[in-house]
């Protein structure tokens, strides 16, 4: 079991889910960690979880067929996302405080709550602090198709 932080591109590339090959694949992450062991962590109250119920409030048949998959496969299931209260979160590390923008600091502290694997991001800045004091920080476009040829267990598009 590996824990993952994701940050909000997840929803962004989500909310477009049959219309781009990046929401297609975004989709397909999900089923991937969904059959295996893997658990995404979340703030209770983070941008990543907003933007969760942004797209679960959206009236489409398509947003709602999304939602529902991720309602049950991880906000209802443990063993695929693990809900944490900003209070459990540890001080931002010093090192972090001037590279790190304010509203991604929830990140790199779930990072260190959970001793995670990786943070998968689409954020420049984010990854460069992060990989610059020794931390793996991975592309979403590098990390996501070899996580879904390794964990996808079906030809489900």
């Amino acid at each position: 079991m590996a824990y993952l932080i994701v940050d909000e591109w997840l929803w962004e590339d989500l909310s477009r889910h049959k219309g781009t090959e990046k929401g297609k694949e975004a989709f397909q992450f999900l089923r991937a960690i969904s059959q295996n062991s893997d658990v995404i962590v979340a703030v209770k109250g983070s941008k990543f979880l907003k933007k969760a119920l942004d797209l679960c409030n959206r009236p489409d048949r398509e947003a709602k067929e999304l939602m529902s998959f991720f309602m049950s496969q991880f906000f209802f299931n443990s063993d695929n996302l693990l809900q944490v209260e900003q209070s459990q979160l540890p001080d931002l590390p010093k090192q972090f405080e001037a590279t790190v923008k304010d509203d991604d600091h929830y990140l790199v502290q779930s990072y260190f709550l959970v001793e995670a694997e990786v943070l998968i991001t689409t954020d420049s800045d984010l990854k460069d602090a992060l990989v610059a004091e020794g931390l793996n920080c991975e592309w979403r476009d590098y990390y996501l198709p070899i996580y879904i040829q390794k964990y996808l267990h079906d030809d489900e598009p």
